[in-house]
């Protein structure tokens, strides 16, 4: 999958209709940004409240190596908080191109050849 391919299939991923944000419909396309922006966030929010879970654990149990159950889990989180930015994104209307010269321009070491290894 590339960044393109997965903005564009954000609509059909999350439609914005009112079966599955009631009363979305009934909102002007600004304000629907607005509610997606803060419905993104609140994803954001439980998906680091899961991890702190994971990690609290981890530190009370004096393992820091992650069981089988515990990777998973982080796994699972990693996917929904890529998908949840991507979501944000597409509220926005970044394109791939716009994300991918912002990511070269904030971490330039993506923008180099990958070395032989």
């Amino acid at each position: 999958m590339d960044i393109k391919v997965i903005l564009d299939r954000m609509p059909d991923l999350f439609p914005k209709t009112d079966q599955n944000y009631p009363g979305i419909e009934g909102l002007a396309e600004g304000w629907r940004t607005v509610f997606m922006r803060k419905h993104v966030l609140l994803h954001f929010s439980k998906q680091a409240g899961l991890m702190a879970g994971i990690l609290e654990q981890a530190d009370h149990s004096g393992r820091h190596v992650f069981d089988c159950d515990a990777k998973n889990a982080m796994l699972d989180i990693v996917c929904k908080m890529l998908v949840n930015a991507f979501s944000l994104a597409a509220a926005e209307g970044f394109s791939a191109k716009q994300i991918t010269q912002r990511l070269e321009e904030l971490f330039p070491k993506l923008a180099e050849e990958p070395h032989a290894p």
